[in-house]
């Protein structure tokens, strides 16, 4: 996020003046949404909601976060046949954009939909080693796994899954994309993610 603000306090004095900028990353997004409000350009950021509100002058490339595990939550309800509740466990990185799914809204709506979230797991973004998180989550016996995060994130949180001999998947948001998928494909046999468009595998 340093080095991005730095970077736009560069490209805000070119001439002529930029009409919008284009922030995929979530914490960097959120250090400029008053600025670009201030500098009266357009933001096009992630579906954080600091990212987005107050309302200014951001626009999301993707529905929101929250909502996009909302989705998910929906789907597991829909498909689920046990008569208990089904257990999620909420495991993420430790920063803006891991975090952007802990809102009041989506645990609201978790216990409308009677899921029950049993445990919550945060992680720095450099950590390698997710085995005692998932200890501590493996003693919840969760049926899911559920986060917002891309990259080597999600792979390093299956490949403890499966260390662990855990049997519960992932679902993750847009950051389990097929970028994320294709660093190890095997790990995400049967994991579910929440895409903001169509997949081009259903073309």
């Amino acid at each position: 996020a340093a080095l991005g603000l730095q970077q736009y306090s560069e490209l805000i004095g070119m001439t002529p003046k930029p009409n919008f900028f284009g922030v995929p990353h979530t914490p960097t997004a959120e250090a400029l949404r008053e600025k670009i409000v201030a500098d009266d350009v357009l933001g096009f950021f992630p579906g954080s909601v600091p990212d987005l509100y107050p309302q200014g002058n951001a626009y999301s490339f993707y529905s929101l976060y929250p909502q996009q595990s909302a989705i998910f939550i929906m789907w597991l309800r829909a498909n689920w046949t046990e008569e208990r509740n089904p257990r999620i466990a909420i495991i993420t990185w430790d920063q803006a954009y891991g975090r952007a799914i802990l809102t009041t809204e989506f645990f609201d709506f978790c216990k409308k939909m009677k899921v029950d979230i049993v445990a919550q797991e945060l992680f720095g973004v450099r950590d390698v080693d997710r085995t005692t998180h998932l200890v501590r989550i493996r003693a919840k016996n969760p049926d899911w796994l559920i986060t917002n995060n891309t990259g080597p994130g999600p792979v390093a949180i299956m490949r403890a899954v499966k260390e662990l001999g855990m049997n519960v998947k992932l679902a993750n948001n847009v950051g389990g994309d097929w970028g994320t998928i294709r660093l190890d494909p095997q790990l995400f046999e049967g994991c579910i993610s929440v895409l903001h468009c169509a997949s081009y595998d259903d073309r």
